[in-house]
C-alpha cells in the first residue's frame, strides 16, 4: 500500500507542475458550473424567441459532459504515462518489488476510480435529469471504462508526448457520435454500435426504456473488447 501512496504522491507533484495536466484536471469541473448556469439561460432564451425547449436535450448534454471528462482523464493518465516511459521510470518500476504488473495495476485503475467518482459527482451536480441510482451506477461504470480505453489508446499509438497530444485532439471527434445519432436520419446508424461513446449516450436518452439494460449490456461487450486487444497491443509494445 505504501508503494501506492507513494505514486499517488508523485501524481500529484506531477499534475501540479505541468499547466497542461492542470488545466486538464480542473476542466471538467469548470465545464459542468459553466453548464449549470448556462445551459438554463440559454433554455430560457430559446423557448422565448424559438418556442425550442431544450429540456429534451438534457440528457444528452449530460452525455456530453460526461463524455468530455472521461476523455480529459484517460488523457492525462496517458501522459502520465508517456512521460514515466520517456524518463525510463517505466522501466525503473519493472526491477523494484512493485514490479510491471503491480505498476500497470496502478496507472490503469487510477482513471477507472477517479472517474468514476466524479462522474458520479457531476451528474448530480448538473441535476438536467433523474435517473435511478442503479442505472447511474451502470453509466457511470461503462464510462469509467471509456477512460481506460483512452489511456490504452494513447499510449498503445503515440511515443512522445506531443503525438499523444495529437492523438488525443483527434479523438475529441468521437464524442459527438452520440449528437450525430441524436439530430441525423444516417441510414447506417449500425456503425454507430463500434464506437464506445455511443452507449454513454444512448444509455442517457434511453434509461426509462426497455432496452436500457440491452444497451448496457451490448456497450460493456464492446468496452471490454476494446481493452483486451488494446492492452495486448501496449504489453506487446512494451516487451
Amino acid at each position: 500500500m505504501n508503494r501506492y501512496l507513494t505514486l499517488i504522491k508523485g501524481d500529484i507533484k506531477n499534475i501540479f507542475r505541468d499547466g497542461v495536466l492542470i488545466m486538464i484536471f480542473i476542466a471538467p469541473v469548470l465545464l459542468c458550473t459553466l453548464f449549470k448556469l448556462g445551459i438554463p439561460f440559454i433554455k430560457d432564451i430559446l423557448i422565448n424567441y424559438n418556442q425550442f425547449d431544450l429540456t429534451s436535450y438534457y440528457d444528452l448534454i449530460t452525455a456530453f459532459v460526461v463524455l468530455v471528462m472521461t476523455m480529459l482523464i484517460g488523457f492525462m493518465t496517458g501522459l502520465i504515462l508517456i512521460e514515466e516511459k520517456d524518463e525510463g521510470l517505466f522501466l525503473y518500476y519493472t526491477i523494484t518489488p512493485l514490479g510491471k504488473n503491480g505498476y500497470l495495476f496502478y496507472r490503469l485503475s487510477l482513471p477507472l476510480i477517479i472517474n468514476f467518482f466524479l462522474s458520479f459527482l457531476l451528474i448530480r451536480a448538473l441535476g438536467f435529469i433523474s435517473i435511478s441510482l442503479f442505472q447511474l451506477f451502470l453509466i457511470i461504470v461503462l464510462a469509467s471504462l471509456q477512460s481506460l480505453i483512452y489511456v490504452l489508446l494513447l499510449t498503445s499509438l503515440s511515443s512522445n508526448r506531443v503525438e499523444a497530444m495529437a492523438i488525443g485532439k483527434a479523438l475529441g471527434i468521437i464524442m459527438i457520435i452520440p449528437i450525430i445519432d441524436r439530430i441525423s436520419d444516417f441510414s447506417f446508424d449500425f456503425i454507430y454500435y463500434l464506437v464506445p461513446t455511443y452507449y454513454i449516450g444512448k444509455a442517457f436518452e434511453i434509461r426509462d426504456s426497455s432496452q436500457f439494460y440491452l444497451i448496457i449490456i451490448i456497450g460493456f461487450v464492446i468496452h471490454v473488447i476494446y481493452i483486451y486487444l488494446l492492452y495486448r497491443y501496449f504489453m506487446k509494445k512494451n516487451q
